[in-house]
Formats: structure tokens, C-alpha cells, sequence
């Protein structure tokens, strides 16, 4: 299996939105083991000072209030409707684009997953429907081939 590197956290100080949020929800502040991990997003896993496990996801860019209020909904509807484990979203700060999750210890992101051939189709498909459900798309089955683009199926 690949190595997954870890950069190191983006300066916390320089985002104070996450302090605030985990702060006013009692769990101190990001304290311990606290990692970053590429993406579009910021992103940062650790432990705070009351020993809560967290993943904070801090939602940017042009599109962060439409990206925020989908990511919000897939906690709400996409893990239950579609029965998949999925980790509970804690917190939710939708003025800061801030989500705070528990931290699933050993979890492993998708580009681990495609790096180690473990990201297949059946398995890009199961995950690809929660999230069609939340955006309003219809998703549908359709087979795959080398030729096929990555991701779920989207009804026209």
C-alpha cells in the first residue's frame, strides 16, 4: 500500500473561525496531533484539548455557501439514506464554512483509496448516490470501463 504524506497544518492561528467553533462547543481548543491533509478544502485532524477526536473541514473558494449547505445536507441525509457508515458531522458553523466531524481513527480519503486500487467502480457508485441525492441529480447504474470517467453515473 502507498505511503499517504502529510503536510503540515495550515498556521490555525491565521483561521481563527476553527478555534471559535470548537471553542464554543466546549471541547477546548485544537490541541494534539494535529495534521493537515490536501484538498480544495483546509483541512485539519487532531485532538483538542479535552481529548474530542475531530475533523474540522473549513469550506472556501467562490462556490464555499453552495459548497457548505450540500456538504451539510450529505451529513443530514446522504450516510442514512444511503446505508453507509459515514462520520457524524459534531458541529457546524455555516457563516465561517466551518464542519467539525468525529475523528474516524485509521480512515482512509478517497485518493488513498485510488492510489492503492482499492477505489473501484461498484465502490465509487455506492458512495456517488448520497451525494446526486443532495445536489438534486438523479443518479443511475451504468457500466464501467477503462473508458469511463471516474465517479458516479448522472442521470441526464
Amino acid at each position: 500500500m502507498p505511503t499517504v504524506t502529510e503536510i503540515s497544518p495550515s498556521d490555525l492561528q491565521a483561521v481563527p473561525e476553527i478555534s471559535a467553533v470548537i471553542h464554543r462547543h466546549g471541547w477546548g481548543s485544537l490541541a494534539s496531533g494535529v495534521v493537515a491533509f490536501p484538498g480544495r478544502n483546509d483541512n485539519w485532524a487532531g485532538t483538542t484539548s479535552a481529548g474530542v477526536g475531530v475533523f474540522v473541514k473549513k469550506i472556501s473558494g467562490p462556490d464555499a455557501a453552495a459548497r457548505f449547505r450540500r456538504a451539510l445536507s450529505f451529513t443530514q441525509l446522504g450516510p442514512a439514506q444511503a446505508g453507509i457508515a459515514s462520520p457524524a458531522c459534531i458541529a457546524a458553523d455555516e457563516a465561517s464554512r466551518v464542519l467539525v466531524f468525529e475523528l474516524l481513527e485509521g480512515a482512509r480519503d478517497g485518493n488513498t483509496l485510488e492510489q492503492g486500487g482499492l477505489f473501484t467502480p461498484p465502490w465509487r457508485t455506492r458512495r456517488g448516490a448520497p451525494s446526486a441525492a443532495c445536489t438534486g441529480c438523479r443518479h443511475r447504474a451504468r457500466p464501467w470501463t477503462q473508458q469511463s470517467p471516474p465517479g458516479p453515473a448522472w442521470a441526464d
